[in-house]
């Protein structure tokens, strides 16, 4: 992509200033990160909020603590808002499906048997597109929020 192709302008210089009451912490690499992300959701004392694009059956987070669902399960079951967004993909074409968390019947029979109690929406859109947002917002709004953006993947 060439400059003039994009509608908004690069920026050629600057920075963002630091603002008061932030602390940056770059996590590198999917374990240390999820460790600290479930640290994070399993210290939450009112909400834990995410957006979900890709999630393989097979995939398990650090320590022991099962699948994604399992932590969102632990923490409504600790009574936490506990609310995820995740990726439906429903544009024509070749996707490969397995990747993301589609809510077919079968995965919706699945969340049922599984006890889930986590409020749960699927974003999408109709052309060869997605949203890849990847971030954990834990009791947002308190003294004890803290976020995580970005992909671990």
């Amino acid at each position: 992509m060439r400059p003039g192709d994009f509608p908004i302008p690069f920026a050629s210089s600057g920075s963002y200033p630091v603002r008061a009451g932030n602390r940056l912490r770059p996590l590198i690499d999917g374990e240390p990160a999820y460790q600290r992300i479930c640290e994070a959701v399993e210290a939450a004392q009112h909400s834990v909020w995410l957006t979900v694009a890709w999630i393989w059956d097979s995939f398990r987070l650090p320590g022991g603590r099962g699948s994604l669902f399992d932590l969102l399960d632990a923490a409504s079951a600790r009574g936490l808002d506990v609310r995820v967004m995740f990726y439906r993909h429903t544009a024509e074409g070749a996707f490969p499906r397995h990747i993301v968390f589609q809510v077919t019947p079968e995965q919706r029979l699945w969340l049922e048997g599984r006890g889930s109690r986590f409020f749960a929406r699927w974003d999408s859109t109709p052309v060869w597109s997605f949203h890849h947002q990847k971030s954990w917002m834990i009791d947002a709004g308190h003294d004890s929020e803290i976020a995580f953006v970005g992909g671990m993947n």
